[in-house]
């Protein structure tokens, strides 16, 4: 029994790998960073972007509640109603660590925020 369950552990991991849940970090892939926005999450809590350089974000809320984001930093805040989407400049900005988050009353402290890292 023990060698079975030994043997079943390295399938397991992989499998719950390859349900990750979004951790790897949004880059800007062509200029463009997608982020899906749903209760009470971003798809990618982690964006990053070079210093100095551009970006689009297309932002998605599939969630069933209107949704922002917001980066004080870069003077950044969108408003998605439930099932639109929106597309706003991002950048340039200087390299540093700038959180966001959806400044709906409640969202960002049920966990509803991120990093920006710019390098």
């Amino acid at each position: 029994m023990r060698r079975g369950a030994l043997t079943a552990f390295p399938l397991l991991a992989v499998l719950v790998a390859g349900c990750g849940g979004g951790t790897a970090p949004a880059t800007a892939a062509g200029g463009s960073i997608k982020l899906t926005l749903t209760e009470f999450k971003y798809s990618t809590p982690t964006i990053e972007l070079k210093a100095d350089e551009k970006a689009t974000l297309e932002l998605k809320n599939t969630g069933t509640v209107e949704h922002d984001l917001k980066i004080d930093a870069a003077g950044l805040q969108v408003l998605i109603q439930p099932g639109k989407t929106a597309t706003r400049n991002l950048g340039p900005l200087k390299a540093g660590t700038y959180e966001f988050w959806c400044s709906v009353t409640g969202h960002k402290e049920a966990g509803m925020k991120g990093t920006l890292i710019v390098k």
